[in-house]
Formats: C-alpha cells, structure tokens, sequence
C-alpha cells in the first residue's frame, strides 16, 4: 500500500536521514568508571521510561575523556521471553552503517586504493550508471554518493525476513523486488548542486568497491575497519547468512509485537546493513573523535577523520559531511552524529568534535516507542554531566519590533531541509521562539528561543547553525543558514519565495484559524490552483500535525481528506494509520473497512483484513 511506504521513507528521512558519528580505541583494555554517572535513581527512571513507551529493550554506551565511562542494558532481546540483552548483543543500526562506510571509502582513498574524486562509473563493472543530462558538467563521484549531493534517488528500502524473496545487489540498483520502487536508481540532478538523501548512493558505492576489490562488501568491511578496530560484536553478514551472530535483539512493532522472524535483512549493505552493539560503536566512535583531536589512533588518521567530518554542504539536513552529519546542536553543544531507524529497530550516536564526549544509544522497537526514551536519556545525561551549555548572546540583546514582526509566520523547513515539514516562528511574552518538528522530535521541547546577534541574524537553541534574514524594502528575500559568525563554512541561502507556498499557506490557515474559517481559505486555495493535488496536500497536512503532536487537529484534517475525496484509497490508509498510532483502535479500524470496500486488487484486500484481523484482536486483548 501506498502510503504507508510514504509515511515510513519519510521518517526515515527526517531520522535516518539524520546523523553520524563512529569511533573505536581498543576497547577490551578500557575500564568502566561506573563512579561517572552519578545520578543514582537513573536505572530505575529509564525503566519506567521503556514502560511507559513500550520498548521492548536498549542498549546505552557513555562516552568521556575519549573512554566509555557508563554502559548499561535493559530489557530483552526478544519480548516475552527472558533473554536479556548484554554487553555483547548487536543490534541492526540502519543507517549508522553509513558512517562506517564512508569511513571504509576514507581509508582506502588515503591508501591510493580507490579515489572517491573521480567518476564513480570507473570502478562499476556489473552496472551502469543511467544515461544522464546532468553529467554533461559533472560526473558522479564517490565523494558526492557519501555527501548525499549526488542526485541519485532510492531514499531508503524496506527490510526483508527469511522466506521473502530477497533481492541482490544489482536488482536494488534497478529497482527490482523492491516494495517501495518500481524503477532503477535515477539522476533528478546535477551531482554537487543540491542535495537529496538517498540510500541509493550508497548501494552504489557498495558495488564500486565490489567491483574494484573483487570482494563482497561485508568482507572489505571486515578487513578494512571492523577487523582492525576490535569490534567482536560488529558485522555486515545478515541473519540469512553463515556466520551471523547469535547473540542479536530482534525488531518490535509499537504494540511490542515481534515482527516476522525479527530479524531484518538488508542486503543494501553500504546504507544499512550494519549489526553492532552500542559499546562497539562507541569504540568507532571514540577512535573518529581521537583521530580528530591528533591523538594516537590505531586505523583512522586525522586527515581521514578530518575530512570525514567537514560540513560538505548546508543544503543536507542542515550540515551534511561524510556519512557523517553536523545538524543539531543538543544543550547548545556542536554533535558529529548519526541515526539510523530500520522497522522496528535502531539507534543514534552522538559524540562531540573536540572533547571526547557521547552518547551510543540502540533500542529494538519502533521509532515511537525510541526516541521518547533516547530524548530522555540524553537529556538526563547531559543534563547530569554539566554538558548543557548557555547560548553566549545577551538576552536582554532583542531583535527590533520591525524585525520580530518581519520573521514572524510560518516557512517550510529551512533548518533541515525538509520540503514535507514546517517551521513556524512567534513571539511569546517578549521572546521569540521557533517551532520544528525535528527538533521537537529530537530534543522534547514544543518550541526554541531564538536569540538576535545583530545585523538580521539569530542564533536558536539547540541547533548549531545561524539563521541570517536578508531584508530589502522591508520584506524578507532570503532566509540563509552558515555555521560561524566569519562565515568561512560557508551559507546557503533560500529565496522567501521557495518557502512559502500553497502548503505554508494551509499549515497557517489551519494553525492560526477556526477549522470552518480555514477550510474557506482551503477552497479558496483550490479554486486559485486548479492544477495542484489537493488531496495529498491535505494528507501531508494531517501528517505534519501529527509530527508536531497537534493530533486532535491532524485527525480532523485527515477525517476531512477522506469526505473531500470519498474514493482515494491514500486518504483512507493514511488516516487509519494514524489512528493506530494514536491507539485509536476502534476508529482505526472502521477506515480500513472503508478502505477495503474501494480496494479491487484481491492482494489488497487480503492484507487489509489481515491488518483489520490483527487490530480486531489487539482491541479484545485489551478489553
């Protein structure tokens, strides 16, 4: 089904699609000092967290002075049972495993092996890249496919289960048994002129370096980083294969449901095929941060670990490098981070640039049931450890009247990128503050003050780039991002014309009016733009509300969707699916039986009463 396709790429996107950060130092000499976190009463809150959140497990690894200070597991691997997650117990990470490939492609580059600045089309030998307009200026390279500059689509892949026909690495490259693509892999533009997120890329290089090694991937990965590092609990082998580990937590729906077998193949190994455990990537991790800072490294050298973590562009989540990412700036500190999300399963790292600090966190459940207990974890910690830094700018230093009602409004989403997402600005009590689903999803917090540092520029909490307003004859033209006040990273700006459009203008009519007042100015809206598809901008609506919590009014607008188009089968799945996660169940139901009576495929239709079925029987339970 559709939708459902839609709703889980693009919180892939907007999580996975989100951070970086891996390094090792010879793990099995470092002693815990169990003394680093102090908070006593910890343990105890995070459990009641996972209970409140219906995870099923996690795994946490604390990084300080460049050493894992804390660590600890909960929960189990498998729900109902009484296997407990250890020390040892790898989890699938998504895409973390980019991370640790850019990584790989560094260190070959370094050793003349391969050079990830010339055409990418000269180490593939089973496939060839697409005919392409847009490399008649500029040929893809491997630099590009790690930075997500590329222009290569395929954002991210479902996950198979043992008994799927599961396809190879060619057939992922011409989108064949692919539930979400129908196509092979496409240019949409040219490479190093924008960015897209596309797991794709990286199936790309995966093959390149196949192909130019005469190796599978999970072999060079061994060889090359894991092998090297020490990391016992790490590998790219998938659960279909020889060799893959026992000791693994398996994948969870939100109802703590195991899925399938539990165990998710991926065989787009480059993107996502990683299994690890969280103190292993913290090893990574540990070894990325040491080689950053100059200190002895057993694999990864500065000029490696350097050039793993520049910001390659803004136009990526807001500060994109290799593999890596520098998009949030938790407690107002910079973070090199990554996080990948599977169904199910996954995980974020988050370590600092200059000091050796971080935080490896990895949970077997789904990204509902995670991040509220991440968010509470790094929150504690840092909070505990004194991480939480002042913003630097004088709050009595106030943007003019002119200007606070200049940037006040509603804009698509500037900070990270995301052309589904919104970020509303307002003033409360003197203050302004600003309103990003990502953020709110990743920090906890429902808005972000923003602090003026002069000359039409502020600087907002928890995030790590500063936003510049460039205004003529009193109007906003551009609104543009850059990370230091010398601007030598660079700064990407956007014309106010790209970020507000027919979708701003109905996020705002329906924030800011009655529910009757908006829908005039939604007819009004349509009638003006009689070539545009309103029914996935309503769909989208409803989804955008639902990320910022606002899930009264996501519900209305998505119940709204399905009178406006009573025979859309999107309207109808898209809404019944947020009724589940809202465990709405009994409403939930009733749009599936709406949607099974449109359906005309007979496979169609046996999936719906299968999901209506299982929801039928989740209710009684319940009872």
């Amino acid at each position: 089904m559709l939708v459902l396709a839609v709703i889980k790429i693009k919180q892939m996107r907007i999580l996975i699609v989100l951070i970086c950060l891996i390094n090792l130092s010879s793990c099995k000499q470092q002693k815990e000092d169990t003394s680093a976190i102090k908070t006593s009463n910890l343990s105890s809150d995070i459990k009641v967290k996972m209970a409140e959140n219906n995870l099923t497990g996690i795994s946490i690894a604390v990084i300080e002075d460049y050493k894992i200070s804390w660590s600890k597991e909960f929960g189990v691997k498998e729900a109902n049972t009484s296997e407990k997650i250890d020390e040892n117990t790898a989890f699938s990470t998504a895409s973390i495993s980019k991370a640790f490939t850019a990584t790989i492609c560094l260190i070959l580059d370094e050793r003349n092996i391969i050079d990830i600045d010339v055409p990418v089309r000269n180490y593939l030998k089973r496939w060839k890249l697409p005919e392409s307009e847009y490399f008649e200026k500029t040929d893809l390279t491997i630099r590009h496919l790690l930075s997500h500059t590329g222009g290569t689509t395929h954002s991210g892949y479902a996950d198979f289960y043992e008994g799927d026909s599961i396809p190879n690495i060619i057939d992922c490259l011409n989108g064949k048994g692919l539930p979400n693509y129908e196509t092979s892999i496409e240019i949409e533009f040219e490479p190093g002129t924008n960015a897209s997120y596309s797991g794709g890329g990286y199936v790309i290089v995966q093959l390149a370096l196949e192909d130019m090694l005469n190796k599978p991937f999970e072999q060079i990965a061994e060889e090359v980083l894991i092998q090297p590092l020490n990391l016992n609990n790490t590998s790219m082998l998938q659960p279909n294969e020889k060799g893959f580990f026992q000791n693994v937590a398996k994948c969870h729906d939100a109802q703590k449901n195991k899925i399938s077998t539990g165990l998710p193949i991926c065989p787009q190994l480059g993107p996502s095929g990683l299994w690890s455990s969280s103190k292993n990537l913290a090893q990574f991790a540990i070894e990325t941060q040491k080689a950053l800072n100059g200190q002895k490294t057993n694999i990864i050298s500065q000029k490696v670990a350097k050039e793993l973590t520049e910001i390659a562009t803004y136009k990526y989540m807001g500060g994109g490098a290799l593999g890596w990412q520098r998009s949030f700036g938790f407690g107002n500190n910079e973070w090199l981070s990554i996080m990948g999300s599977n169904t199910g399963v996954g995980g974020e790292i988050n370590i600092s640039l200059t000091d050796g600090r971080g935080i490896v966190m990895l949970g077997n459940g789904e990204m509902s049931n995670r991040l509220p207990v991440f968010n509470f974890i790094r929150n504690s910690i840092m909070e505990e450890r004194n991480w939480n830094k002042e913003i630097g700018i004088d709050s009595t230093n106030k943007s003019n009247s002119e200007l606070t009602k200049l940037v006040k409004g509603v804009y698509l989403d500037f900070l990270y990128g995301d052309k589904n997402d919104i970020i509303t600005i307002f003033e409360e009590s003197g203050n302004l503050y600003l309103s990003s689903s990502v953020l709110k999803l990743l920090t906890d917090k429902p808005k972000n003050e923003m602090y003026y540092a002069g000359n039409n520029e502020f600087i907002v909490e928890d995030y790590p780039n500063r936003i510049k307003f460039n205004i003529l004859d009193n109007s906003i033209k551009e609104i543009g991002i850059y990370r230091n006040s010398n601007k030598k990273e660079g700064i990407y700006f956007q014309t106010i014309e790209s970020l507000k459009t027919i979708e701003v203008d109905l996020v705002e009519a329906f924030s800011f009016l009655s529910f009757e007042n908006a829908k005039k100015k939604y007819y009004s809206l349509k009638q003006n733009n009689p070539n545009e598809d309103f029914t996935y901008k309503l769909l989208r609506l409803g989804i955008t509300f639902y990320k910022k919590g606002e899930n009264d009014l996501a519900t209305k607008l998505l119940e709204f969707n399905c009178i406006e188009n009573p025979k859309n089968l999107d309207a109808y799945e898209t809404c019944a699916e947020i009724y589940e996660r809202l465990g709405e169940l009994d409403k939930s139901i009733k749009k599936y039986e709406q949607l099974l009576k449109l359906l005309s495929s007979d496979k169609d239709k046996e999936a719906i009463k299968t999901k209506i079925n299982e929801l039928k029987a989740t209710t009684a339970n319940t009872v």
